[in-house]
């Protein structure tokens, strides 16, 4: 594997910035998150206590504990699921709630040159290719082997000012 700086000396450095969005469209997605989260956690926690619990108390007695513990775990695995499946449709609301601040950052982050930027999922990634059609290529897991080639080439020859990709097809 090659590293950036010994192909592309001329790349300016990568530069991750942490910005604050207006609370307008996505504050309700943000609260219910935090809302979602705490729900869980709460849960989740108190399951590990009383699994905690339920291994000392089978370490010491032999009569049939041993049931309890694997129930517990089995009840706690299926929690964790739940909080997975639950948060991850919370964040996916949070993500398309910010997609009108991100076309705004995007609009003003172009004024300087080219940008690639990435997004986890595809129906952000599309709006953000529907606001600037005709300015950017896209590559996700659904673009083609030849397309997402086509893509490189077009940013990279300077046809299009956007890239936009997602972390696990455009990530190398």
């Amino acid at each position: 594997r090659r590293l950036k700086e010994d192909v592309l000396k001329e790349l300016p450095a990568k530069r991750r910035q942490v910005i604050e969005l207006p609370a307008n469209g996505a504050a309700g997605a943000v609260a219910e998150e935090q809302r979602v989260y705490a729900e869980h956690r709460g849960y989740i926690e108190e399951l590990e206590e009383r699994l905690r619990e339920a291994e000392i108390e089978a370490a010491y007695h032999l009569d049939g504990t041993g049931q309890d513990v694997e129930g517990l775990r089995k009840q706690l695995r299926t929690a964790r699921g739940v909080a997975f499946s639950e948060m991850s449709r919370v964040r996916h609301q949070v993500a398309l709630a910010k997609v009108p601040a991100v076309i705004e950052h995007l609009e003003n982050a172009l004024e300087a040159g080219p940008v690639v930027a990435f997004a986890h999922h595809r129906d952000v990634i599309a709006q953000l290719a529907e606001a600037f059609a005709g300015r950017c290529v896209t590559l996700t897991g659904e673009t083609s082997m030849e397309d997402r080639q086509a893509a490189v080439d077009a940013f990279q020859a300077g046809k299009v000012e956007l890239f936009l990709g997602n972390i696990q097809a455009a990530g190398v």
